[in-house]
């Protein structure tokens, strides 16, 4: 039974292995957000990574779906619409 129907992870390149202040609690990030959904999300920019515990990766996240028997579809960002964005920011 999962605990919610859909879970949408923005900026999913910046999970961590493991969950929690001191980063000891759980099993692995990817993996609970797969198995607490139905239906889980995942926005990532591979080119955005910020710390060596970063570990959101495709490679990873489709390692994670693949154990769990999930069905997985890959999309390409075309657009986005951002409120109170800049235009320099977009660019």
């Amino acid at each position: 039974m999962h605990t919610f129907d859909v879970l949408i992870v923005d900026e999913a390149l910046l999970l961590n292995e493991k969950s929690g202040l001191f980063s000891n609690l759980g099993e692995n990030q990817i993996k609970e957000l797969i198995n607490a959904a139905r239906l889980t999300i995942f926005f990532l920019d591979e080119s955005q990574r910020v710390t060596l515990k970063d570990i959101g990766s495709k490679q990873e996240i489709m390692r994670w779906a693949i154990e769990a028997g999930a069905e997985v579809e890959e999309l390409t960002l075309a657009s986005q619409f951002r409120c109170n964005g800049s235009d320099g920011y977009l660019a």
